[in-house]
């Protein structure tokens, strides 16, 4: 309801008799009538009049303009009017709905053997960082702020890349929402690999007079972390051209790229006419690198082949304190053999010194015998 009041003032210096007042109210509704009379009003004496208007529930904004008119006579019968306006804009009924969403900020990869999350809390309860959280919980809270109801609301949720539902929840739900009311929805999601991943928008559609509306979500962030361990192999050699029997180092670079602790070992194999050098190994036990930590597996081996060889990939297990393992493998590296080149080569060029002598020879023996032949033709 808005509260009004119109005043009545007479500033002049006799009475005024047989007063009117009409009051426009340009379709809105009020809670008295809305005219009124007064016998007289004396001079320098004033009449109020208080009412109220009724505050529609409308669609779309709209203004309304109140106007006052009041009229009298003078002492003398002469007529006196006055006249003034007010406008009134009135908001729509109902507004857009909010959506809030909030997720956990970060999740643990778990390994699949671990059934009771509690061990590893009971295993590292000495460190107050260690975090046990391995499902992440997502809660959508979706608010109606207007005076109208709005029916038939379809809300959506969608879960970021590499994650799944933890229980049998939906991520569609579809509801009614009264004024001033709102409704929560929650589920749980676990990760499938690590990373930094983007949490997607949940929207809300309905309609309204044959009219569609949405609505997107706030989130408390815009992603979510998901800790554990992960290695990264790089493999090089100190050279990529040789001669038979040349010694290569092998170097094999193993990087924790993850956020956790991990245990590693890695392994790697030795071609075919390839010799390890004494005092060299091709595997580590047992590795463990904190995050971002880094460690080399280097080794030689001496090429006793003519053909480029092709250096397979080394390999690596890991895991970490919350029992995530995985398995990962290096690039391969090629090394080119010059003997194979050297062969191909001379080859060739033998091939054409072949050649030559013989096309001189030929060329000689035809100049010969057409030699003889015109000397003959001359002693004739």
């Amino acid at each position: 309801m808005i509260h009004t009041e119109v005043t009545v003032k007479n500033t002049g210096t006799w009475n005024i008799e047989d007063v009117e007042l009409n009051i426009q109210t340009n379709g809105l509704q009020t809670s008295r009538d809305r005219k009124y009379n007064y016998d007289n009003i004396a001079k320098r004496r004033s009449e109020k009049e208080e009412f109220y208007l009724k505050i529609p529930n409308l669609k779309e904004q709209r203004t309304y303009n109140i106007t006052s008119t009041v009229s009298g006579k003078s002492w003398d019968g002469e007529k006196i009017t006055a006249n003034t306006s007010r406008s009134i804009t009135i908001l729509p009924g109902w507004k857009i709905l909010g959506i809030e969403k909030n997720v956990t900020e970060s999740v643990y990869l778990y390994g699949d053997h671990i059934k009771d999350h509690n061990i590893v809390y009971n295993n590292y309860a000495n460190n107050s960082n260690i975090s046990t959280d391995s499902i992440a919980l997502v809660t959508l809270e979706i608010f109606n702020p207007g005076l109208t109801d709005i029916n038939g609301i379809v809300l959506t949720d969608y879960l970021p890349e590499n994650f799944v539902l933890d229980d049998n929840s939906s991520l569609y739900w579809e509801f009614n929402l009264s004024s001033k009311k709102k409704k929560v929805f929650s589920y749980s999601m676990k990760p499938l690999s690590h990373g930094i991943y983007t949490v997607p928008d949940a929207v809300a559609n309905w309609s309204m007079d044959e009219k569609q509306y949405n609505a997107t979500s706030v989130s408390n962030q815009s992603q979510i972390i998901v800790h554990a361990a992960y290695i990264n192999l790089t493999k090089s050699t100190d050279q990529s051209y040789i001669s038979p029997g040349d010694e290569v180092t092998v170097s094999v670079n193993i990087k924790n790229t993850g956020t956790i602790q991990a245990i590693v070992n890695v392994s790697d194999t030795i071609p075919e006419n390839a010799i390890l050098s004494n005092s060299s190994i091709t595997r580590l036990k047992r590795v463990i690198l904190q995050e971002g930590g880094s460690q080399r597996l280097v080794y030689r081996i001496t090429i006793n082949s003519t053909q480029d060889m092709l250096l397979p990939p080394a390999n690596a297990n890991f895991s970490d304190i919350y029992g995530y393992s995985g398995t990962t493998a290096s690039n391969t590296v090629t090394i080119y053999v010059n003997e194979a080149y050297n062969t191909e080569n001379t080859t060739q060029a033998i091939a054409n010194q072949t050649e030559a002598p013989t096309t001189g020879i030929f060329s000689m023996i035809i100049e010969f015998i057409s030699n003889l032949f015109s000397n003959k033709s001359v002693a004739e």
